[in-house]
């Protein structure tokens, strides 16, 4: 994990499929984005 994390060490490392998102504050900046719900629908 620490590897697919690129040596991040904060909890929790969020990964959606194969894709390391990284952690909360990250994952909701995507949201605000508006790119989270298509990371979750499969796409990049």
């Amino acid at each position: 994990m620490l590897e697919r994390a690129a040596g991040r060490t904060s909890v929790p490392q969020i990964f959606i499929g194969d894709t390391h998102v990284g952690g909360y504050d990250e994952m909701a900046g995507l949201e605000r984005q508006g790119r989270l719900d298509t990371l979750l629908a499969g796409g990049v």
